[in-house]
């Protein structure tokens, strides 16, 4: 038995990598026969999990380059941001401001911002979207039309009905408008200053200050 062993273990010393050179890269392998007889575990190497180790390898370079694809087309989206904004640059009299919004599957103010910085407004759309949502950036208005001094949108209802291929639209008399609780100025991004969702206005100290749940009906 002893015997048996002794020649077990030297036959598992004599095991060797074979280095095959065929192309740039080296392929390592084995006589199986020897795995399956010798009992020295630390110089067995097991050809599928060398090819497992392999398939590994290259799965993992093509996340990198996947990677790769996917950074440089962010940094072509960042240069066409910049360019835009470039464009658009603003006069000696303005000041850069531009309201960030998410492009979808938001509602109720949720996401809005308005930034002054370009950098801040790339730290959004990367952060936020990365890459799998689309964002509309716009110039924010400096000097809108105000309510008393104060930010306001209007809301009216309309309805569009087609009938046997026949459009026809209505559109209600009434309607109102949603105010803003603060006085509006732009030293301050305060967010109850330049949105007027009743989601927003809502939370603010001054909700119903001037007018009953911040709105005016016309």
């Amino acid at each position: 038995m002893d015997k048996l062993k002794e020649k077990e273990a030297e036959k598992a010393k004599e095991t060797r990598l074979m280095v095959n050179e065929a192309g740039n890269k080296s392929r390592l392998s084995f006589l199986p026969e020897v795995r399956r007889k010798s009992s020295d575990q630390n110089v067995i190497i097991d050809e599928q999990l060398f090819w497992q180790m392999q398939q590994t390898k290259k799965q993992n370079q093509q996340q990198y380059e996947k990677f790769q694809e996917e950074e440089n087309e962010l940094r072509a989206q960042e240069e066409k941001i910049q360019a835009k904004i470039e464009e658009v640059a603003p006069d000696k009299n303005m000041k850069n401001i531009w309201i960030v919004k998410p492009g979808e599957n938001t509602n109720r103010g949720v996401g809005i911002t308005v930034e002054t910085n370009v950098n801040d407004i790339k730290n959004i759309i990367h952060s936020e979207g990365g890459g799998q949502r689309t964002f509309i950036l716009q110039r924010y208005i400096e000097n809108p039309a105000l309510f008393k001094g104060r930010k306001f949108d209007i809301r009216v209802f309309a309805l569009i009905t087609s009938i046997n291929g026949v459009l026809k639209g209505y559109n209600y008399l009434d309607g109102y408008l949603r105010t803003s609780g603060k006085e509006f100025n732009l030293q301050s991004f305060n967010k109850f200053i330049h949105l007027t969702n009743d989601a927003v206005q809502k939370k603010a100290e001054d909700y119903g200050k001037y007018e009953f749940g911040n709105k005016v009906t016309f």
